[in-house]
């Protein structure tokens, strides 16, 4: 065999061993995202759930209040028909999480006072078990909101508690109020995946918009949005965000 023939056989074996290993990779990679399965959450994920949010934001308030209120919050979500709540897992253990709540025009009360009333005894609860929590800042920082919701609780107080009105946007809306990722699986396109999913589900419950509110130094998140098509409307410490959503394509024609 001459030297052209060799090296040209040379050649076409590379590209055959190119194309297997190329092929191995796709399928590995298939296979992969088979693991991966997008649910709508239910109350037997709450327990895996609340876990994932420990391990996204250990050092949170919400954290710290321990895995009974933090499964309250969630079931909160799970509960209501106005609420969405879905999650990603992987043999039984989730990856991340994202929801919130529609909004159409009529709400009594934000989702801040929603989760507070209806968390309240595991809050009160957490917090005389645990009384250093009074001097954490996030709770500092919501005293007048909670003593709002105390009053509420107890009767003393029959008024809305929706924080603001927002007329950003037409009615009706989704708010994306949590989303997170275990910080063992963060970068891996997880949130993307959620907050994808979640404009799905939006779309196809007839949604015109969804909103959220990010702290302005929070700028991964920031950047996540705006990589998502969100974009930002209103300033300040709490940035308000918006994503306009177009009428769903079943990919019908007439």
């Amino acid at each position: 065999m001459n030297s052209y023939n060799i090296a040209y056989s040379i050649k076409i074996r590379g590209l055959y061993y190119h194309n297997c290993i190329k092929n191995l990779f796709i399928n590995i990679v298939l296979l992969r995202m088979l693991e991966y399965k997008i649910v709508e959450s239910s109350l037997s994920d709450l327990k895996k759930i609340s876990l994932c949010h420990k391990q996204a934001f250990p050092k949170s308030f919400f954290s710290a209040l321990g895995n009974k209120f933090l499964m309250k919050m969630f079931e909160w979500y799970i509960t209501s028909e106005y609420n969405i709540l879905i999650h990603i897992e992987e043999n039984g253990t989730c990856l991340g999480y994202c929801g919130g709540m529609i909004n159409d025009g009529n709400l009594k009360m934000g989702s801040v006072s929603a989760i507070l009333q209806y968390t309240f005894k595991e809050a009160m609860v957490s917090i005389i078990s645990k009384p250093w929590l009074i001097f954490h800042q996030v709770l500092i920082n919501s005293y007048p909101i909670i003593i709002k919701n105390v009053k509420m609780k107890f009767g003393f107080n029959k008024k809305s508690l929706i924080s603001f009105k927002d007329n950003t946007t037409e009615y009706p809306k989704f708010g994306l109020i949590v989303i997170g990722v275990d910080n063992k699986y963060q970068g891996k396109g997880i949130g993307t995946q959620l907050l994808k999913e979640i404009e799905i589900i939006s779309k196809v419950k007839g949604l015109k918009s969804m909103y959220l509110s990010v702290s302005d130094n929070n700028h991964q998140a920031i950047h996540t949005y705006e990589k998502n098509g969100w974009v930002k409307i209103a300033g300040g410490s709490n940035l308000l965000m918006e994503k306009k959503l177009a009428p769903l394509n079943l990919g019908f024609t007439s």
